[in-house]
């Protein structure tokens, strides 16, 4: 059995979303694309980032490819649909990639996150937590949409610092990291 890096966060959001961010954060580029028509604004479209359905009715996968800040050309993870009180559920393996981008993920979505599974912690205990940001994560449209996307649009990638940062928590050691 693996080593994961366990991510939750909360309900109302949405896997497109966190495949958007995921993707913008391991150093795809989002673009911003405008309505058709009469109606004003946009949303932002990241590209390499695709979410496919499984063969499990409560999970999709998330998949990003391109160059990628630890000079890996793809990655994916589990996103799963039904945690427990609703929450969505993330599993990655821990390396300093995962936990970096779980930390953001969870900053920008609210949630918790613990950087190893394999750890002895007591119920309940998490490594990190954040609360819901007080503008909410599923908006329609409106003002609050186009904050939203905004947000989305003006993220920044990881740093290969930001990947330092975290190697001495996870539980694999990174092959790769870009730039170097």
């Amino acid at each position: 059995m693996s080593t994961d890096t366990l991510i939750v966060l909360p309900a109302d959001t949405r896997s497109d979303d966190v495949a958007d961010v995921i993707g913008i954060l391991m150093g795809c580029k989002p673009d911003f694309i405008l309505f058709r028509g009469y109606t004003p604004g946009g949303y932002v479209k990241v590209g390499g980032v695709e979410i496919k359905s499984t063969s499990v009715y409560r999970m999709a996968e998330i998949i990003v490819r391109g160059t990628l800040i630890d000079g890996k050309t793809v990655h994916f993870v589990n996103y799963h649909f039904e945690g427990s009180k609703g929450q969505r559920l993330l599993s990655p393996r821990s390396t300093a990639l995962w936990i970096a981008v779980g930390l953001r993920l969870i900053k920008f979505f609210g949630g918790k996150m613990i950087y190893k599974d394999s750890d002895p912690l007591r119920d309940g205990h998490y490594d990190r937590s954040f609360p819901t940001p007080k503008r909410g994560n599923s908006h329609e449209d409106g003002k609050k949409y186009a904050d939203f996307q905004q947000e989305l649009l003006h993220l920044k990638p990881l740093t290969t610092a930001d990947l330092k940062k975290w190697e001495r928590r996870a539980a694999y050691e990174a092959a790769v990291v870009a730039g170097e």
